[in-house]
């Protein structure tokens, strides 16, 4: 069994605290080291605390400069008289002040077309025969075809058709009936007159296109036993979809015993000629389909095209029977009819645009007897608000760096971040970007101070006089968002600030144009007749968005035109068509002359367009296409190239880069000059994204400190290996140190023993 302490038994010394007290000095390096490393956590700690706070500061900056933060503009809507909400409404800087009288005659819905009833959803199969199933939404939709086999079945028709993610989605409708119940529904993805579900292909058993009399069906809680008829097929001359419910009132044979019935799912019943049932009125039985089923009613219209008859046996009070109607047009496609004013539109939406400027109405219900009012009003508090929570964030930061950056000589400890480069550079920093001018500001305001902001010279905190504010607002709303978001003032009216970016610096810069942008522009090629064209007339017009790209595919739409229709109708005709499928394109009357017009400036736009007749006497449009692309504008920002895409120019270099501008000019030349501001919520913002991105100064310092501690680490393991190393070291010297006291110490024993026994002998021979 090895030593593994050194007692000191021979030699009397405490060798374990004299290992101790050495070990214990090589100890030293490591707890300093350990220290450090408690110290560099702490920072690093700290660090990511500072990130977090730069970050909050970070997001209120940039809520403050998001340019729609500074829209003035609010609009309100109020009800109808009848309390209802019949829109709501969103407005943009755009939009004028005023009061609009706005009346919603029609909401526009999608169609919604469905088949007769069929018996389940996933065992029988719905067609007899193979072949393709193919319908379209609107003129020019794209058709959408699925393959059916004589094992398909509803379930799986209808996710066949919804696999296609075509115009119109596929579900299936339970209408709770006793036979039958399970219809395909087929419903357009976008609202409209114009989009309407054709079904070109349809192999299938369900029918789509004829209004159905159903079977008629027995409860099966009936006394009476025979049977129930109803004139099944395409009967059905109503237009709701609803049940005929049959209650006995008097019981007996077929043609003696009598009814009432109901439409509303029997919350009301009715008697002959179709009367509220009095209890004295009621119905005879009949016992062959020779007549409706209100025999008494000479009418088909009151009566639907529905027949009703029993075969033998006995009717009994109560016994309820039903037959079910059916109109495959479970919605009606339809364009939203709004009023403004005296002025009429009809859009495929319910959401329009372009009714009133710079305000969207989201259409809600239809009263065409009601007028609701539109008010579009100037309203800064929540500017104001804005600006007093980025003052809020703002100082929550400050008093941090504040409280980092202090030294408390009560404090037991200075804060880990006293005297940290970065903190401090944040500090510098940001108390700059609040106290300085804003470079391209209005000499008028460009500092927080001459919008009331002040700062605490002691703490640093911001505070804010309301009156003060609110008075530069009240002078200039543009210079107060310029002071705070930065943006582009042009000198010249025709072209219009876009956007910059945290490249772009603050200055004036000249605005070039070197080739003006156009737009796709088709024009007839004559007047079209006074009295309107002399022949039905079919045009399609295709807009390519993306024309300078090989492939690319257009959206189409094409509008029919009887003969005798005029420029007036023509335009209008258009004009829904393209409303319908989203083209970006205008039909107008240019002096009787049909003009169709992109909507978008530059080269990436064309339209082709087309007559299924010739030019003369027409709208002009003839049967061979015209085509028509646009031009992208050209010019310099700064004396440098810019490049062009549509009407704006962005520039790409220099100090200027990234600014953006729109130049819809006619004619080539000089345009002044746009004078960027860099206002302090986008500066702030700016600073800071730099600061917390993953890659930034606070990052890097954090993960320097962690290779430094990782270091560290190393080091004490090192150092704690050589101590253990050393104190096993020292151990085995002493253990050695003893052994050889130990032989020591009987060598002089032996010795001592020795000299005993000569001395005995000594004194044994003296004495003889």
């Amino acid at each position: 069994m090895g030593i593994t302490s050194s007692t000191g038994l021979i030699s009397g010394t405490k060798y374990d605290d004299l290992i101790a007290n050495i070990l214990q000095l090589q100890q030293r390096p490591i707890d300093l080291l350990n220290q450090k490393k408690q110290a560099l956590t702490a920072t690093g700690v700290e660090l990511n605390n500072l990130s977090v706070q730069m970050s909050g500061l970070k997001d209120k900056a940039g809520a403050l400069a998001a340019l729609a933060n500074f829209n003035s503009n609010t609009v309100s809507v109020t009800k109808s008289s009848t309390g209802l909400d019949l829109l709501s409404a969103s407005v943009a800087t755009s939009a004028s002040p005023g009061t609009y009288a706005v009346k919603v005659n029609q909401l526009a819905q999608a169609q919604v077309l469905a088949s007769q009833g069929f018996v389940d959803q996933s065992t029988t199969a719905v067609a007899g025969a193979a072949g393709t199933f193919a319908f379209k939404v609107g003129a020019a939709g794209k058709t959408t075809s699925v393959a059916v086999t004589t094992s398909t079945t509803l379930t799986q028709l209808r996710d066949l058709i919804n696999a296609q993610t075509g115009d119109a989605t596929a579900s299936i409708l339970s209408d709770g009936s006793g036979s039958n119940p399970y219809r395909l529904v087929l419903t357009a993805k976008n609202s409209g007159s114009a989009n309407t579900i054709t079904i070109s292909s349809n192999p299938t058993n369900l029918d789509f296109a004829n209004k159905q009399v159903e079977a008629a069906y027995a409860a099966t809680t009936n006394s009476f036993a025979g049977t129930v008829s109803s004139n099944s097929g395409n009967n059905y001359t109503g237009t709701t979809n609803k049940s005929f419910l049959v209650k006995i009132v008097a019981g007996g044979a077929a043609g003696a015993a009598t009814y009432k019935y109901s439409t509303d799912g029997g919350i009301t019943y009715l008697g002959a000629n179709g009367a509220t049932y009095n209890g004295s009125n009621a119905i005879t039985t009949q016992g062959a389909l020779t007549n409706y089923i209100d025999s008494a009613a000479a009418s088909n219209s009151t009566n639907e095209g529905v027949q009703l008859a029993f075969g033998a046996g006995t009717l009994v009070a109560d016994d309820t029977f039903s037959v079910d109607v059916f109109n495959p047009t479970l919605q009606s496609a339809q364009d939203a009819v709004v009023q403004v004013g005296n002025l009429t539109f009809t859009k495929a939406s319910n959401t329009v645009t372009d009714a009133i400027q710079g305000v969207t109405l989201n259409l809600l219900k239809a009263a065409s007897s009601e007028t609701v009012n539109v008010t579009v009003s100037s309203d800064t508090s929540n500017i104001k608000t804005k600006v007093k929570d980025f003052i809020s964030g703002y100082n929550t930061a400050i008093k941090y760096l504040q409280g980092q950056l202090s030294y408390d000589p009560k404090g037991s400890s200075a804060k880990p971040l006293l005297g940290d480069s970065t903190a401090l550079m944040l500090q510098r920093r940001l108390q700059s970007l609040i106290t300085s001018v804003v470079p391209g500001a209005s000499t008028d305001i460009n500092s927080l101070g001459k919008v009331g902001v002040s700062t605490n010279k002691t703490t640093g905190q911001l505070t804010l006089d309301e009156s003060k504010f609110d008075a530069a607002v009240a002078k200039s709303l543009r210079d107060v968002t310029r002071l705070f978001v930065g943006l582009g003032v042009p000198s010249n009216s025709l072209v219009q600030y876009v956007s910059k970016t945290a490249d772009t610096q603050p200055g004036a810069y000249a605005v070039e144009v070197t080739q003006v942008p156009t737009k796709a522009t088709i024009t007839g090629g004559n007047t079209v007749p006074a009295g309107g064209i002399t022949a039905a007339e079919t045009i399609t017009v295709s807009l390519y968005s993306n024309a300078t790209v090989s492939g690319d595919t257009p959206l189409a739409a094409s509008a029919t035109f009887s003969a005798g229709s005029k420029i007036s109708d023509i335009v209008n005709g258009l004009n829904s068509a393209f409303a319908t499928k989203g083209i970006a394109a205008s039909a107008s009357n240019n002096s009787g002359t049909l003009q169709i017009t992109a909507t978008n400036y530059g080269d990436d736009y064309k339209l082709v367009a087309f007559s299924t007749v010739a030019a003369t006497n027409q709208s002009g449009i003839g049967a061979t296409a015209l085509t028509s692309q646009g031009v992208d504008v050209a010019g310099r920002i700064n004396s440098h190239k810019a490049t062009g895409a549509g009407e704006v120019l962005t520039a790409g270099g220099g100090l200027e880069s990234g600014l953006k501008v729109k130049a819809p000019v006619t004619t080539v030349g000089s345009y002044g000059t746009v004078t960027v501001s860099a206002g302090v919520s986008d500066r702030v913002a700016s600073l800071l994204d730099v600061t917390t991105r993953v890659n930034g100064p606070i990052q890097a310092r954090v993960n320097g400190l962690t290779d430094s501690i990782a270091l560290i680490d190393k080091d004490v393991a090192r150092k704690s290996a050589a101590i253990d190393e050393e104190g096993k070291r020292l151990r085995d010297q002493f253990n050695r140190l003893e052994s050889v006291l130990g032989q020591f110490q009987t060598q002089s024993q032996a010795v001592n023993n020795s000299l005993s026994a000569l001395q005995n002998l000594a004194t044994s021979i003296s004495k003889r």
